[in-house]
């Protein structure tokens, strides 16, 4: 296969596959009824708090909105047995009552029962969705929401959409050995881990941080691939100041991003890459930093995080070692890849958990090669310190991410927090994208896991929408999706009352499509034998 051929499938198979992205998240957010997103209620009441009364709420005193008590659809399923009983509609129950179709809409923020556990966030990704609350404010419930998500994940995938162009960029700037197959594997990242879709296309400030992260990622390969630049430095202070602003992830995650700057200065020794370090800490602090000095002076906590305030007055550590348990804490890291590839929307309703293999496999077989890549053959395929820093860089921003979660982790074994998530890793799809490619070194194995994937995640939708259409639900003690009394397994009246089915349909249908095409050019790739030598995929 000549280059030239080569990298023109390698940009169609990316661009076919950034499109679909677009349209199954479309589909994703139209397909969900209100509230069914992750901390949706809290969110949402966070935004007409702060769009009524000019404030953000205040942690510990103010309360979710009382429309959100008010609201006469059914909700999500809880998370403790018996779910349905959870003094609310359910999906079944709204189905069985005829499934009337007016809502109603929002109206002023009154407080209601429940406080706000999401009052510990920074207020600039609500400040930046309030507008769009009050356009859609006299619309009802369903229309209401669709507006919403729309313009969260628009960030979400402009963050997403950097952050591929980046690994691409970057790759043929320093001829990597990867540079034909980094834009597809990156681009593929939601299709790989399909999780995804339920964490960004939703209402959240998961959204925006994608969208900084993603272009942190790229003002940081720009850094460290051209040399020092204040320039590039005071931009990637600025929009670490502002993820700061968005939520307390990006204190790990700036410490992440000084620590390879810092890399870059003790390997070449510059003045001026010493300024670059200098300019984006300084930036940083000052557009962020008040946010956790306040919360420090008012919680007793850097972060003001509600899980790690409860941890404090629960006792702390002692507290933890009191009821340190390595079975729970074990069972409490196995969530984190597990719900990192699927969990769901916020019923956490689930398949049979074996179904995971696949995706998890393919998570594994990835970063076991990414490993072996970086700490055997470095030397070999990336020459340079910058690229030897920026293989290394989905590690080093990863990792304190990752301590932060096990500190989670320890909260919840002392009762203070929910089980730890693995869905917020998603805001990385950027630098982990680059580190699945680094890794893609079997692509027949991870092909077939692809596929797997594939018919694991059209399940899970599958039995998501019989679920919103009150057919299947989470009974009793189970977990897991029941069709016991239903009679259906699909009810489009129901569905229709509280989603958007037809555009959903199309949007799905289309992403679909642009999905199967890029798919049958990466087959293509893997038929003709020379082009694992092409793109860099000869085994190791």
């Amino acid at each position: 296969m000549t280059d030239d051929r080569a990298q023109a499938r390698s940009v169609s198979m990316t661009a076919l596959l950034v499109l679909s992205v677009w349209f199954v998240g479309l589909a994703f957010l139209a397909l969900s009824p209100p509230w069914e997103g992750f901390d949706e209620t809290a969110h949402w009441s966070y935004l007409q708090q702060l769009s009524d009364t000019g404030s953000a709420p205040r942690y510990g005193l103010d309360r979710l909105s009382r429309d959100v008590d008010a609201y006469p659809g059914p909700m999500r399923y809880g998370e403790a047995p018996p779910f349905e009983a959870t003094g609310r509609v359910t999906y079944r129950s709204y189905r069985a009552a005829g499934s009337p179709a007016n809502l109603g809409g929002p109206g002023r923020y009154a407080p209601g029962h429940t406080l706000n556990w999401q009052a510990q966030h920074p207020p600039l990704y609500y400040a930046l969705v309030v507008p769009m609350l009050r356009a859609t404010s006299r619309m009802g419930w369903v229309d209401h929401f669709l507006g919403l998500r729309l313009f969260s994940f628009a960030m979400a995938f402009v963050g997403y959409v950097l952050g591929v162009w980046a690994n691409v960029r970057w790759a043929k700037a320093v001829k990597s050995p990867l540079y034909l197959w980094v834009g597809p594997v990156s681009a593929a990242w939601p299709f790989l881990f399909p999780q995804f879709f339920p964490e960004f296309a939703r209402l959240g400030n998961d959204s925006l941080c994608l969208l900084l992260i993603g272009a942190a990622w790229f003002v940081l390969l720009q850094l460290l691939r051209s040399g020092a630049s204040w320039m590039w430095a005071a931009t990637l202070g600025v929009l670490l100041g502002a993820g700061l602003l968005t939520k307390a992830f990006f204190v790990p995650l700036g410490a992440g991003f000084v620590a390879l700057l810092l890399a870059r200065w003790v390997y070449i020794r510059r003045v001026a890459s010493l300024v670059d370090l200098v300019v984006t800490c300084a930036l940083a602090a000052a557009f962020g930093g008040w946010w956790y000095v306040q919360k420090q002076v008012q919680t007793g906590s850097l972060v003001g995080a509600d899980e790690f305030i409860r941890l404090n007055q629960a006792g702390g550590m002692a507290r933890v070692a009191a009821q340190f348990s390595l079975l729970e804490f074990g069972r409490g890291l196995a969530a984190i890849p597990a719900t990192f590839a699927w969990a769901g929307t916020w019923s956490l309703a689930r398949l049979p958990e074996i179904c995971l293999i696949a995706p998890l496999g393919l998570l594994g077989v990835t970063l076991f090669d990414y490993a072996r890549t970086v700490t055997g053959r470095i030397g070999e395929a990336y020459s340079g310190v910058g690229a030897q820093l920026v293989v290394w860089a989905p590690l080093v921003l990863a990792a304190p991410m990752t301590a932060g979660l096990v500190y989670h982790n320890l909260a919840w074994m002392a009762g203070a927090a929910a089980m730890t998530p693995g869905w917020y890793f998603h805001i990385l799809a950027g630098p982990l994208g680059l580190a699945v490619a680094i890794g893609w070194r079997r692509p027949i194995l991870l092909s077939a896991l692809c596929g797997a994937t594939v018919v694991y995640t059209c399940a899970a939708w599958a039995f998501q929408l019989s679920m919103f259409s009150g057919c299947a639900a989470k009974l009793g003690l189970d977990k897991h999706y029941s069709l016991h009394g239903a009679g259906c397994f699909l009810d489009a009246h129901a569905l229709s009352a509280i989603t958007h089915p037809f555009m959903g349909a199309v949007c799905l249908m289309a992403g679909s499509g642009l999905g199967l095409a890029a798919a049958l050019i990466g087959l293509l790739h893997l038929r003709d034998r020379t082009a694992q030598d092409d793109l860099g995929l000869a085994p190791l």
